[in-house]
């Protein structure tokens, strides 16, 4: 008699970083870090795809980088957190699609002026959490 191992379900408990990296100074990993350290600060767990390209060995294509971010997203994450000016980037604009198809809530936000930090970041409580939402400021 065989014996069918089960497959471990994914655990979707990471917020996902988007916004635009290409064209942009240093392909704007300095937003996408700052929001990192802010989330993980509320206790989050990130996954942010400026910090996934410092993990490869070799520049990754568009394509490429795309792919693997997708697969973060969909396999790892529960929210998506939009930086300023994602709408006008080809790669955010399809996370974020993927995420809302996915029924996932997405998070768009903005600094607050003259500041390193947002204004406010509302973010769905995790599953196991009996709260609606969680603000997360610095």
């Amino acid at each position: 008699m065989k014996i069918k191992k089960k497959r471990a379900q994914p655990v979707h408990d990471h917020v996902y970083i988007s916004g635009p990296m290409t064209g942009l100074p240093h392909n704007n990993v300095t937003a996408f870090n700052r929001a990192a350290k802010i989330l993980r600060k509320c206790g989050l767990k990130v996954v942010n795809p400026a910090e996934l390209d410092q993990g490869e060995p070799k520049a990754l294509s568009w394509a490429q980088s795309l792919r693997r971010n997708l697969r973060a997203l969909v396999t790892k994450c529960c929210a998506v957190v939009a930086l300023p000016g994602w709408k006008a980037s080809k790669g955010a604009s399809l996370e974020v699609h993927a995420a809302r198809q996915l029924g996932m809530p997405i998070v768009e936000i903005t600094w607050g002026e003259g500041t390193d930090t947002p204004e406010n970041i509302y973010l769905p409580a995790p599953k196991s959490d009996n709260s609606r939402r969680k603000k997360c400021h610095t």
